[in-house]
């Protein structure tokens, strides 16, 4: 495994510490069960995040490394970084 992929696993597992609901789904979740491909981002879902979005977006942008883009995400259904 290279450092590339250490950075995006290592990112992922600091974004599930900070909401531990958070599921990894999509290519980087896939590629990481069936070791086809390496991703270099990470998706994750929570079933309630239309019902906890300031919550959860305050508890990302408190996560050193964290910057959300403005631009490209959607509340109250998607939290973009």
């Amino acid at each position: 495994m290279g450092p590339t992929l250490r950075r995006v696993l290592a990112s992922a597992a600091r974004l599930q510490s900070v909401v531990p609901d958070a599921v990894l789904v999509g290519g980087s979740a896939a590629a990481l069960h069936a070791g086809h491909r390496v991703s270099l981002d990470h998706d994750h879902v929570l079933a309630d995040l239309v019902d906890r979005y300031e919550a959860v977006l305050e508890a990302v942008e408190s996560t050193e490394g964290w910057a959300t883009s403005v631009r490209a995400s959607k509340p109250p259904f998607t939290i973009m970084g």
